[in-house]
């Protein structure tokens, strides 16, 4: 059984600066498409970072409302407004009605931006994609029970987060979910699991099965 070094925290090579680990792997934008529908979704993503995401939810059919991120890096779309700080920036949370706030952020601030979100827009869905092990943490009990919490649909692989250098092999193998909470108007029953609809064949009307294939019911029952 091979050791994985970053399920172990203690991964062989540095840690990003930022944190900063683009969601480079398609799957999971396409897997959120298909059990949570993103066409005709105006959306907004606060921590862009180099702009995957923007880009894969628009070929998904998502409308990009606006993107920002506090750093700037190389190669990044040139869409994202640069400087602006989630933490700080409370004006243009609160008028999001209906509006979806989706985003990957740095692992280093996870739970504070959920609450964060949750607290400043309450009109808003709000889109994470983080670790499903936190499901199991109990500083997001309290946004993970009851409340707003919609959805969760947890990815039927492990992402990759490193697709050249070399790394490709060193990709950590940790389970990933998309988080889903609905606006304070839309709150309606218990939080759903969402998985990918099974293939319209499993619907089909199963071949009967031949008189020889049921010889067995001709027996007498001892």
């Amino acid at each position: 059984m091979r050791a994985d070094p970053a399920m172990l925290g203690v991964s062989q090579h540095a840690r990003e600066g930022n944190d900063a680990y683009a969601t480079i792997d398609e799957r999971c934008v396409q897997h959120l498409d298909k059990v949570w529908p993103l066409r005709g979704r105006m959306f907004v993503e606060p921590m862009a970072g180099y702009g995957d995401l923007v880009w894969q939810i628009e070929q998904c059919g998502g409308i990009l409302e606006w993107c920002g991120d506090l750093h700037k890096y190389p190669h990044q779309d040139p869409r994202i407004e640069t400087g602006r700080d989630l933490f700080v920036d409370t004006t243009q949370w609160s008028h999001l009605l209906g509006v979806t706030i989706i985003t990957n952020p740095p692992y280093s601030s996870l739970r504070a931006t959920v609450r964060w979100l949750l607290e400043q827009a309450p009109s808003a869905w709000v889109v994470i994609l983080c670790r499903a092990s936190q499901l199991h943490v109990k500083a997001m009990r309290t946004h993970l029970i009851g409340g707003r919490l919609w959805g969760v649909a947890p990815l039927p692989f492990r992402p990759l987060w490193y697709a050249s250098e070399g790394k490709s092999g060193e990709n950590p193998r940790h389970e990933y979910a998309w988080y889903i909470w609905c606006p304070m108007w839309a709150i309606n029953g218990p939080p759903r699991l969402l998985f990918e609809p099974p293939p319209p064949q499993l619907f089909e009307t199963p071949p009967q099965p031949t008189p020889e294939a049921l010889w067995w019911k001709g027996l007498p029952r001892g």
